[in-house]
């Protein structure tokens, strides 16, 4: 195990094997070796082995499969297994993201934007991986390899960039709505991302969102995201200004 941890992963399946060679637990250590190893025929061969010796381990034995025969670009095989992954498992969301690679690898795009589209909107891992930011994300490198999308473009775009401020791509959404034709964000869309950079403590940043709307006088919208804005928000000098 102690090998495994240190990327050792040649040392660690060899010991693996030899002292715990019908162990189900080093068998699937033993899996995971193959795969950091490039090793995806031995993978894709062991982990559906162990599918009786370890139910409780099953969807992340699909997970597992899936990725292998993905690899081998064995894509019917690895589809079967990304969608044996049942909804409440905890590597659902992984299997997902395999999926809409094995439907974008066999041609099938308008398949894989599917499925990113209900990725699209479910909440963060318990991890605070934002999944959804990165099915977005995907979402946009499809469209813009397909062409010709560009009301689909813009709609992504804006929709990663507004709902999700704070993920590393956020930008990147704009500037593929703009490379899209988008010339101004419309002000609902800014509103959103102030209310949501507020609701993650980023009051200054929201703040001067609200402001490159050139508010002169408070109308509704603003004033609502302002008021509903917390104490915080609502003592920084420049919120005063707007609000009365």
């Amino acid at each position: 195990v102690k090998a495994f941890r240190e990327g050792r992963y040649t040392q660690a399946q060899a010991l693996l094997a030899k002292k715990l060679p019908d162990d189900a637990g080093g068998q699937y250590l033993q899996g995971l070796c193959f795969l950091k190893l490039g090793q995806f025929d031995k993978a894709a061969a062991l982990f559906p082995q162990l599918a009786e010796k370890l139910p409780a381990l099953s969807p992340r034995l699909h997970l597992h499969t899936g990725n292998a025969l993905l690899e081998q670009e064995k894509y019917e095989e690895a589809e079967k297994e990304f969608r044996a992954i049942a909804p409440d498992a905890v590597v659902y969301t992984e299997g997902q993201f395999g999926l809409a690679k094995v439907l974008q690898s066999r041609k099938q795009p308008l398949e894989a934007l599917s499925v990113l589209s209900t990725m699209s909107n479910r909440p963060p891992t318990s991890l605070g991986r934002d999944t959804a930011a990165e099915a977005l994300q995907s979402s946009l490198a499809i469209l813009e390899g397909l062409g010709g999308q560009p009301e689909s473009l813009r709609d992504v775009g804006l929709k990663l960039w507004s709902e999700h401020p704070k993920a590393a791509m956020a930008e990147r959404g704009l500037a593929a709505a703009q490379r899209a034709g988008l010339k101004e964000v419309p002000v609902e869309v800014k509103l959103v991302r102030a209310e949501l950079l507020e609701e993650a403590h980023h009051n200054a940043e929201a703040l001067a969102m609200l402001q490159r709307r050139k508010v002169t006088s408070c109308d509704a919208t603003a004033c609502g995201t302002l008021a509903g804005g917390g104490a915080a928000f609502q003592t920084l000098p420049q919120a005063r200004l707007l609000l009365h």
